[in-house]
């Protein structure tokens, strides 16, 4: 009986008020989801930095880079570059920062080159 009072003051039947309700959900879940991934592009930013450091100090420059706050992961790589490092941060400009406060600084480290994360 309530139900049937609700649909008569919304002047709508029962099954146009469902179709109503349902494009309603449907609006809510597709803006929330929207909203969520405009806040995580511009919380989120992840780049990998390819690193030359200086003969013998390899391993010890690791060593201080893994313990740098925003760095997930850092390898010893062969190639042109000696190590590649993984940073996460909230925005592009924190990991520039980053790099150029922490990871540049480190003893040993001669070049970097940044690439961040596009898709």
């Amino acid at each position: 009986m309530l139900k049937v009072s609700y649909f008569y003051l919304l002047g709508r039947s029962r099954k146009g008020f469902s179709f109503h309700l349902l494009n309603f959900k449907f609006t809510i879940i597709f803006l929330f989801s929207k909203i969520n991934r405009e806040e995580e592009a511009s919380m989120a930013a992840s780049a990998y930095v390819l690193v030359n450091i200086s003969g013998p100090q390899t391993k010890g420059a690791v060593g201080k880079i893994r313990k740098v706050k925003g760095v997930k992961s850092a390898h010893i790589v062969a190639g042109p570059f000696d190590l590649v490092v993984f940073v996460e941060g909230k925005s592009q400009e924190e990991i520039g920062e980053l790099v150029i406060s922490r990871i540049r600084k480190t003893q040993g480290v001669t070049n970097t080159v940044t690439c961040f994360v596009v898709g």
